[in-house]
């Protein structure tokens, strides 16, 4: 390793440097150090010479394309023009290129180059590892170029033919809900819900596809579907998760069908939930004026169970999303790669992390601010559905109550509320669960439990 560090910092030849540090990434990779792999990978190619060695330039490529399996580190080219110089100078072959190509079209679908990303992902050839990811890229680059009824026709089509072949899990999970929402758009309520309701319960959009799956199955008139599944979300499968608009809408679906006591109790569990965690997060957002940094040292004191100004569910919203969690597990693989070093190269470990030492800090410090970005982004628009959800919650309860009329009565309005101080109906016994519900939920069923509440709405009978 240590030969290999010296060669690589030291020859005044490119192609021994390059081929050098490749090496380096390789026993990096055969130690499990993926993501040092990875960055000692992309050092390599940085050093590209004019007439480089084609198979190394291949042989680099298609590794960081298999480490990017267990990383995305293999996915963070350095700079931009590094994936074109690459591509340009290696000659690089189908499968390489492949890589290549689907990392430009992302980089420019990130930068709203929807044109662009459209035509370097239609590049990837099919029988690629990568083409799953491409055709869907390729197909929501229509939709984001340009957002009306012909743009989704097209990207429906197209991801309805990717549906049926799909591979990937994680392809699958997102086609579903973007078919799904696509459908909604063109009010094909019915074929929407039959998407949304394959959505993987693994997956970390899975609650959002169960609250489009609920608004689909409601503008269907299947209200009894609708408001079991949102009873699925509210079980403790998803305590604490953040979820206000699902109690809007089982409100709202109990309404429907004058189930209003019921209506009502989700009205004060929205309550209950988010009218305290939205005056916290008007406070912490301040107009906008919260720096950055704030909201990721927030999430990280939650994490470290320290003191917080903000609500713990927001917190969690916060730290749940996939922007968050991709770029918080490079920063931990990085450390605990780092750290790991010290045994798996004792003689060399320091020269490594000096070697590596700029990549490190680089990656640290954007993914940092990247996620501090993100996350106030993130917060601002919760204060926003909060504050449209909790003005409508209030409409809502007065149209329950007018709705109500002479159905309610008083003692029925009695049994339907909760007494926060009210002494529990359960012993809790140390050691078992507590379900604190009548029914019980197959986890199978979750996004896609019938409610077996009947319609109590008035008949109004025919004259003769």
């Amino acid at each position: 390793m240590g030969v290999l560090l010296g060669l690589g910092q030291k020859s005044e030849n490119n192609l021994t440097r390059e081929k050098a540090l490749g090496f380096v990434g390789w026993v990096l990779d055969d130690a499990g150090q993926h993501g040092l792999a990875s960055l000692a990978h992309w050092r390599a190619l940085s050093n590209t010479p004019a007439q480089s060695d084609m198979d190394f330039n291949n042989a680099l490529v298609l590794s960081l394309s298999q480490l990017s399996r267990e990383t995305g580190l293999a996915k963070t080219a350095p700079d931009e023009k590094l994936l074109d110089r690459v591509n340009h100078a290696g000659n690089l072959k189908v499968e390489s290129q492949a890589f290549v190509k689907l990392l430009q079209a992302e980089r420019a679908y990130d930068h709203k180059n929807y044109p662009l990303a459209r035509k370097l992902a239609r590049l990837v050839p099919e029988k690629n590892i990568w083409k799953d990811h491409a055709r869907y890229l390729a197909a929501m680059a229509v939709f984001g170029a340009q957002d009306d009824t012909a743009s989704a026709t097209t990207a429906g089509r197209e991801l309805t033919e990717l549906f049926r072949t799909v591979e990937a899990p994680e392809v699958f999970d997102a086609t579903a809900v973007s078919l799904g929402r696509i459908h909604f758009i063109l009010g094909n309520y019915t074929a929407a819900s039959k998407y949304l309701s394959q959505v993987s319960r693994d997956t970390n959009i899975f609650i959002e596809a169960a609250v489009d799956n609920a608004w689909s199955l409601l503008r269907s008139g299947d209200r009894n579907h609708a408001v079991g599944n949102m009873f699925t979300l509210h079980t403790p499968y998803f305590d604490g998760a953040y979820m206000p608009e699902s109690y809007f809408l089982q409100s709202l679906g109990y309404q429907e069908i004058c189930q209003f006591g019921d209506a009502l109790t989700s009205v004060k569990q929205y309550k209950q939930r988010y009218v305290e965690a939205y005056k916290k997060l008007i406070d912490f957002n301040a107009g906008g004026k919260t720096a950055d940094g704030a909201y990721y040292d927030e999430v990280v004191a939650y994490l470290g169970h320290h003191d917080v100004r903000l609500a713990p569910i927001v917190l969690r919203e916060l730290g749940r999303h996939p922007d968050f969690l991709r770029r918080q597990k490079e920063l931990n693989r990085i450390t605990r790669e780092e750290q790991a070093l010290t045994t798996a190269f004792p003689l060399n470990a320091a020269l490594v992390r000096d070697w590596l030492g700029a990549e490190t800090t680089s990656i640290r410090a954007v993914a940092k601010a990247e996620i501090g970005h993100f996350m106030k982004s993130r917060a601002v628009t919760m204060e926003d559905e909060l504050k449209f959800l909790t003005a409508n919650v209030s409409l809502l309860e007065y149209e329950i109550f007018a709705g109500a009329g002479n159905n309610l009565s008083l003692q029925g309005a009695q049994n339907f509320a909760t007494d926060d101080k009210a002494v529990p109906k359960h012993k809790f016994e140390e050691g078992k669960e507590y379900w604190p519900y009548e029914d019980e939920i197959w986890e199978d069923e979750l996004n896609n439990f019938r409610s077996k509440m009947v319609d109590g709405c008035a008949k109004v009978k025919k004259s003769t």
